[in-house]
């Protein structure tokens, strides 16, 4: 139990690019930071998921409509970087710590309650990426070898990060304090106790892996951070059973246990919603389908009715032959409505993406950028020199050269984003793509295999258990074009390495960077 804890720390420490999600799923976070000017900044990325012939994964198979079914684009606000003492001062405008206090002390209406709400939440999100990553780099030291300059400061960097909590927390309690004295409304004053129920469990969350890793490590001079570590996770605990029981112990059923995480989710979206941003995504089928229809049956018709009207001139119209070769181009009228709308269907999905999404700021007043995306499966031999190159990075010697029987997924996504407000906490958009390959495992053999083999001691046949995986190679080809219409290419190389039961790990294997 205690392995798989540490397992989920790290995974959330390491929530970086490309990561997993969960067994079924990975997430690949692109981060995009609009340089100023007139025009938009364009970035374009190209997913290229090499998947094995023996998972039976292609164009039979595993349809468009199954992709983005499988797929999640998730469109937000990258959150600000600040550090503790950032935010902190005093005099830091810029700091939606200093902003609440501020706001605590104006009159109470609804232009202030709604800028107070906004800078509440954004700041339960600065603090929670500052412990994050704080506690990282902090580990990181940890983690070196002892004659390494660095770890001799480990003992005064986990001091300090303590120090700075229990300061945020005072300022914090100022401006619960301020608020409840000048606005009176115990309705609003829930937001307040919201966020300190939301920064009580992710302090707690990080500084517990920041001690059991202390702990685990065993240091000669653990005693004072040990004990500085376990004040700041006394106070929270306190405050924590304060203001989700009143004071009242839990009694650790079942029913309670599965309330802890379902409401850390609740208050998750609660403060996530300073950063999301207002979305309208449509299909190629829902913006086009009702043209591509009409001019379709337009053109039916007018075959039709020009056939109808040869055939009076030839036959008597109430004649048998008339009125036979009448239906036959009746059913050819209708196959040719519906050839067509698919011939349409497939040149319109060459000529425009299967999806785009328009990004609005929240209060829909401005067009933030526009996403669009587009899926095909690609022949291997079609592939770039540039790909294949790449594909075959850090491959076995010998085997590059073999042909490996694999389909290739091919995923499109061009992002145009706008120069945001130079007035703005905002400097930057996330989009996290999620995909989940559960429609891969159906295939896949067990997870493992028992082998024979000869014990070289006792000459003795035993059996072992070997695992059995599969790599899904992905490669990742970024281009980014900014004010200076230079463009900028990075291609990276990830394998994915699943079983049966999911995904086991990803593994980085290259990068390369050029510009043109």
């Amino acid at each position: 139990m205690a392995d798989d804890a540490m397992e989920l720390f790290w995974e959330d420490l390491d929530t970086g690019e490309v990561h997993i999600r969960d067994r079924w799923q990975f997430a690949l976070k692109s981060e995009f930071f609009p340089k100023k000017g007139k025009h938009p900044n364009l970035y374009t990325q190209e997913f290229y998921l090499f998947i094995p012939n023996s998972l039976q994964i292609n164009s039979n198979t595993y349809t468009k409509k199954a992709f983005y079914l499988d797929q999640t684009n998730l469109i937000r606000y990258k959150t600000p970087e600040f550090s503790f003492q950032q935010l902190l001062e005093a005099n830091n405008s810029t700091s939606p710590l200093y902003q609440i206090i501020a706001l605590c002390n104006l009159a109470d209406d609804p232009i202030n309650r709604n800028a107070l709400s906004d800078e509440l939440k954004l700041f339960a999100n600065i603090v929670r990426s500052t412990l994050r990553r704080d506690v990282k780099t902090t580990l990181s030291i940890l983690l070196h070898q002892p004659s390494d300059i660095s770890y001799k400061d480990f003992p005064a960097l986990v001091l300090k990060l303590c120090h700075e909590i229990q300061q945020l927390r005072e300022r914090y309690a100022f401006a619960k304090k301020k608020c409840l004295d000048n606005w009176q409304d115990p309705i609003f004053y829930r937001q307040m106790l919201y966020v300190d129920e939301f920064l009580s469990y992710s302090i707690s969350h990080y500084l517990t892996g920041l001690l059991e890793n202390v702990r685990l490590i065993g240091r000669e001079d653990a005693a004072q951070i040990d004990k500085a570590l376990c004040d700041v996770l006394l106070q929270e605990k306190q405050l924590s059973d304060l203001l989700i029981n009143n004071g009242n112990k839990t009694s650790g059923n079942s029913e309670e246990g599965e309330n802890v995480l379902y409401r850390y989710g609740l208050l998750n979206k609660f403060v996530l919603d300073a950063l999301h941003l207002k979305i309208n995504r449509f299909s190629l089928d829902q913006r086009y389908q009702h043209w591509i229809a009409g001019i379709s049956a337009g053109i039916a018709m007018t075959i039709y009715f020009s056939l109808f009207l040869w055939l009076g001139n030839v036959f008597v119209i109430n004649s048998v032959p008339f009125i036979l070769l009448t239906v036959v181009c009746y059913i050819l009228k209708d196959r040719i409505k519906d050839w067509l709308r698919n011939f349409s269907y497939l040149q319109a999905s060459r000529w425009f993406p299967d999806y785009t999404t328009v990004i609005k700021s929240p209060d829909e007043n401005r067009n933030v950028g526009v996403i669009k995306e587009s899926f095909s499966f690609i022949d291997p031999p079609q592939l770039s020199e540039e790909l294949k190159l790449m594909r075959n990075v850090e491959f076995h010697s010998v085997l590059e050269t073999v042909h490996r029987p694999e389909d290739v997924l091919f995923y499109k996504r061009m992002v145009e984003i706008n120069p945001l407000s130079s007035s703005s906490h905002h400097h930057g958009i996330n989009v996290i793509f999620r995909f989940n390959i559960h429609h891969f495992l159906r295939k896949a053999a067990d997870p493992s295999e028992i082998h024979l083999t000869m014990d070289p001691q006792t000459k003795k046949l035993i059996s072992i258990r070997l695992p059995k995986v599969y790599h899904l190679n992905l490669i990742i080809r970024s281009t980014s074009v900014g004010n200076s219409q230079k463009p900028e290419v990075i291609l990276k190389k990830l394998k994915i390495v699943i079983d049966k039961n999911g995904i086991k790990r990803i593994e980085q294997l290259s990068r390369l960077t050029r510009g043109n």
